[in-house]
């Protein structure tokens, strides 16, 4: 289960991130009203912000991975403070690291600082090719680049400031044998520091009018979403589908997708086929780390 040392110092590194998460919240905003560890039941959040309703877990990839937090701890923890009222922005140790300027745009939007305003009605719609698209997600969206058929973007005085990927429905999420004219929504990204008042629905009315989807359907991480987006677009809320996970990998220092660990793909690389997924990716010392959920929205025509 990990060493005593091991514990303390990835402690220590965790505590250290909070600190500078609370510096630049009062950074941001030096008289907003910051609760530390704040419990409610015996269930606590690191930091609540009261006036925004809002709690932000930090996750430390080694104590919150499968070593320490049971499959739906972090869903447990949203789902409870919900409930509440309060809706939880979860800050894992990876992206803090890795995707920090990201975070801190997140941070930003979620308390309502973002002062660079942009109005969609001023922008131009054009279809990006592969590689802006590509470079755009990856500087600008937490889950970073996911391959899209359909690639729109927004631009504001010749800047490219917001887009939208969609394509047909993904086969690996269940939905074979589709109509063509269903589709999934799977980006929508805005330029960092950067609202964009009305580009998400600008640019789905032009998908709407130009490629006359019957069914749109979208995936949400409640990791980070709270669903505010999908009602303005006209989406339904569907609930939860499942915790997903994903293995963070000490050595590298990067997450890593579980479709590289399938137990096919254990066993290709040389691994017992007599033992599970999980057995292997714990011997290899790898931590599943479990998000709080993922959300579905449909959109019907």
């Amino acid at each position: 289960m990990g060493c005593w040392k091991c514990a303390v110092s990835n402690r220590d590194k965790v505590s250290s991130y909070e600190n500078d998460i609370i510096s630049y919240i009062k950074q941001l905003s030096p008289n907003v009203n910051i609760i530390l560890s704040y419990s409610v039941d015996r269930k606590e959040i690191d930091i609540y912000l009261p006036d925004f309703n809002l709690g932000i877990e930090f996750n430390g990839n080694y104590w919150h991975s499968h070593l320490f937090k049971s499959k739906d701890y972090h869903k447990q923890k949203s789902d409870f403070f919900k409930n509440k009222g309060i809706d939880v922005f979860h800050i894992w140790e990876y992206n803090w690291i890795n995707n920090n300027d990201i975070i801190k745009s997140m941070i930003k939007n979620k308390l309502n600082l973002t002062s660079n305003k942009i109005y969609a009605r001023k922008c131009e719609i054009k279809e990006l090719d592969s590689k802006t698209y590509k470079q755009f997600c990856q500087k600008n969206h937490i889950q970073g680049f996911s391959p899209s058929k359909i690639k729109l973007g927004l631009y504001y005085e010749n800047k490219l400031v917001a887009c939208m990927g969609l394509g047909n429905l993904r086969a690996n999420l269940g939905n074979k044998n589709k109509p063509k004219n269903y589709y999934e929504l799977i980006r929508y990204c805005t330029l960092l520091d950067n609202n964009i008042i009305g580009g998400a629905s600008k640019l789905m009315k032009y998908f709407e009018r130009n490629y006359k989807p019957e069914l749109l359907i979208s995936y949400a991480d409640n990791d980070y979403s709270n669903g505010n987006l999908y009602n303005k677009l006209g989406f339904i809320d569907k609930g939860f589908t499942n915790i997903s996970y994903s293995y963070f990998n000490p050595k590298s220092q990067i997450l890593e997708n579980r479709f590289k660990y399938r137990k096919s793909e254990l066993i290709n690389m040389g691994y017992d086929p007599n033992k599970t997924e999980f057995e292997i990716t714990h011997e290899m010392g790898l931590y599943r780390i479990h998000n709080s959920g993922i959300l579905k929205y449909e959109k019907h025509f």
